[in-house]
């Protein structure tokens, strides 16, 4: 999903009919504003942050009065070059499990404004790990229409509850897709470290194609319009672990595997350079490698859209290539410079 689309930030930025220097839209649950944006800030957005990761997700907007809600604007430099590497390690020393998070801009009459988008996280609770300010150790926070705050009690059981129901749910599955089965021929497969446990014996997948296999959710999967993937028919013999480690097996590889906050960690990382996804999001459309809306079967060399996530995918391809481009100082600050 394009949480920057032209759609969803227009409905942010959209200005007041009476008053044109304010801006129509309001704090909510989804929504908060900044007047400026500091790196020193780092525990007061992450307060936000992890509220908004224990609901359903925002954005924290840099640039606008909250009362009243003045269109004032930000220094752009100071949200281009703030090290979204470091941000994301203190982010993750103060809570966990790990928030995810990215960044964007977006200019209007002249003036800039930075945005931070907070994903729904899909393992709540997010708990502060220690004390940072106002932020307690053991706390959870929730957001609560226009507020942030420590999570009340029927919130909190909703959000408990609804974890273990996803865990029953899971394991629901398993059970009836095991019982299905003999048991005899039933194996388990750890996604972690890649080992498949079952009555016959154990397989060890490589890590190296652990984090490359595409696994197709029942039903989804058609000869038209599916991704391309391998079959897999006959049956799965288990043998031991010297023997596995001794050749490679190929398994339906999907390229297109990276989301867009691994691709700029990869290309800072490989580059040795400062490039956090709002980089990502001008190099993609400074280069044009893939449309600016959601295309359906889209698909290049180094770019996939995804239909069920509802968003684009890149390769290792684009990886390489922009921690080439990126090396070269004066193509960097072309990207970095570029008003998208």
């Amino acid at each position: 999903m394009n949480n920057f689309s032209s759609e969803k930030l227009s409905d942010i930025f959209y200005k007041n009919s009476q008053n044109p220097s304010l801006i129509g839209s309001r704090e909510s649950l989804t929504l908060e504003f900044k007047e400026t944006f500091s790196i020193g800030s780092v525990g007061e957005y992450a307060k936000t942050m992890a509220a908004f990761a224990n609901n359903k997700g925002g954005y924290i907007v840099f640039g606008i009065k909250d009362d009243p809600r003045e269109i004032i604007g930000i220094d752009r430099s100071n949200f281009d070059t703030f090290s979204q590497e470091r941000f994301t390690a203190e982010l993750n020393d103060i809570f966990q499990p790990a928030i995810e998070w990215e960044v964007d801009v977006y200019d209007l009459d002249g003036k800039t404004f930075g945005l931070i988008y907070t994903s729904e996280s899909e393992t709540k609770p997010i708990i502060a790990t220690k004390n940072d300010g106002d932020i307690k150790e053991g706390e959870i926070y929730f957001r609560y229409r226009a507020r942030s705050e420590k999570i009340h009690f029927p919130e909190l059981r909703k959000l408990l509850d609804k974890q273990i129901e996803k865990q029953n749910d899971a394991w629901r599955r398993v059970i009836t897709k095991s019982a299905q089965i003999n048991p005899i021929n039933v194996a388990v497969m750890n996604t972690l470290n890649g080992e498949i446990s079952g009555n016959g014996g154990t397989v060890v997948i490589g890590e190296e194609l652990i984090p490359k296999l595409k696994f197709i959710r029942e039903g989804d999967f058609t000869e038209k319009n599916g991704s391309p993937t391998l079959k897999l028919v006959g049956e799965l013999q288990a043998v031991p672990v010297s023997a596995v480690k001794r050749q490679k097996i190929l398994v339906g590889e999907d390229i297109y595997i990276y989301r867009p906050s691994h691709v700029a960690s990869e290309v800072a990382r490989i580059a040795k350079i400062d490039f956090g996804t709002g980089m990502h999001t001008k190099a993609w459309k400074f280069y044009k490698v893939r449309p600016q809306e959601k295309r359906l079967n889209y698909k290049s060399e180094i770019v996939e859209y995804k239909s069920a996530e509802n968003d684009y995918r890149y390769s290792q391809a684009w990886i390489n290539f922009l921690a080439s481009k990126m090396r070269d100082k004066e193509e960097y600050g072309k990207v970095a410079n570029f008003k998208h």
